[in-house]
């Protein structure tokens, strides 16, 4: 009778462990079940999600494009910006021509208003300094259009297209009126207002860390 009782109390236990083993088997099946589930349902908000914010982006780049294109046909309709654009690249490369016969022909105004030609050794030196002061004033405003350049690529966001759309709309409505009182090339005055727009972000950024 005890081994008998000892058999069976030995085979009780491993029923009881069976019982158990088969408990924990099933928790954890039951608990990957609802990982994986949770995972699932994750994946799809996330793709639900990603359709949205790629909905809106495409609505985004297309009132955008919209803009740019009024825009646009606001610009060919508007004769004093189209003469201020050409002369906004002519400008500059007649001048560069003017310096590069005056390279040839160096001379000066004296006290009576005459153009008095350099000569002997200091042509030379005129040229010389002429060409390195050149060199030097385009590079540093090629360093300053690049600096503004990447400010407002890191800064670029839907108000930084909105300020900018804002700021070529008020120059094309305004334009014929500005020139009326301003003799001024209007590109140069959008010109300002981006650069602007920049140096108050740059403030505002200095102001920050400090606080």
């Amino acid at each position: 009778m005890v081994a008998l009782s000892s058999v069976e109390a030995v085979e009780a236990a491993q029923k009881k462990q069976q019982e158990a083993e088969k408990r924990e088997q099933l928790a954890k099946c039951m608990e990957e079940s609802e990982k994986k589930k949770a995972e699932k349902e994750m994946r799809i908000v996330k793709k639900q999600a990603e359709k949205r914010i790629e909905k809106i982006k495409k609505k985004e780049i297309l009132w955008r494009i919209g803009y740019v294109m009024i825009l646009l046909l606001a610009i060919m309709k508007n004769r004093v910006l189209q003469n201020d654009l050409v002369d906004l690249v002519m400008v500059p490369v007649n001048r560069m021509l003017d310096f590069e016969n005056w390279l040839l022909y160096p001379t000066y105004e004296n006290i009576l208003g005459q153009k008095v030609a350099y000569v002997g050794g200091e042509v030379w030196v005129i040229r010389i300094i002429s060409v390195i002061a050149f060199l030097l004033a385009i590079l540093i405003a090629k360093r300053g259009v690049f600096r503004i350049i990447e400010k407002y690529k890191k800064t670029w966001d839907v108000y930084s297209f909105g300020f900018l759309v804002f700021s070529i709309s008020f120059i094309v409505m305004t334009g014929d009126f500005v020139r009326e009182y301003i003799p001024i090339n209007l590109l140069i005055i959008f010109g300002e207002l981006i650069l602007g727009r920049c140096c108050l972000e740059t403030i505002s950024e200095k102001k920050q860390k400090f606080d």
